[in-house]
């Protein structure tokens, strides 16, 4: 009971601006960025944004490869890498065809996903974008049913993303 208190107490995580090795972009509010394990080894690097509190499934994990690939061989390079990742194998992971889009202007591929977790259908998009010598992946997911809720999140992270 006093845990549940406190939660409902906390503070909203506000709006943050990260920069890293020349990625930019906005974190919006109620969204924490997780920069623990972020180092560049290789001329790689991995963030991960999360929709804050209790119960919540919104995330996204960014990453730049600061090498000179093209969006397809990215985007396999990030699907077989989820396809080995224990989590996913044992949640029946499913993807749609790549298809072209666009990441905050940049021509990019995106691959979209099923899997479900612990019994919970959750949702995705794994996004490659390349641009002056450098690869970028934007890999959003969320429970079906916190979609509606966590798209703003997803939208705002990806529209204000610069590298």
């Amino acid at each position: 009971m006093g845990l549940a208190v406190l939660a409902a107490c906390a503070k909203p995580t506000p709006a943050t601006r990260f920069q890293y090795h020349g990625l930019a972009f906005v974190a919006p509010a109620g969204w924490a960025l997780d920069t623990t394990d972020l180092r560049t080894t290789d001329g790689v690097f991995t963030l991960i944004c999360e929709k804050s509190g209790f119960n919540e499934s919104g995330i996204v994990t960014l990453t730049c490869i600061e090498q000179p690939l093209s969006v397809a061989e990215g985007l396999e390079i990030f699907r077989q890498s989820m396809a080995e990742n224990i989590i996913y194998k044992n949640a029946d992971l499913q993807f749609q065809p790549a298809r072209d889009t666009t990441l905050n202007g940049q021509p990019a591929q995106a691959l979209a996903f099923r899997l479900s977790l612990l019994g919970v259908p959750h949702a995705g998009t794994l996004t490659c974008a390349a641009s002056g010598g450098r690869l970028v992946s934007v890999m959003s997911q969320t429970a079906d049913e916190d979609r509606p809720k966590n798209l703003p999140g997803f939208r705002s992270i990806e529209q204000s993303l610069t590298w």
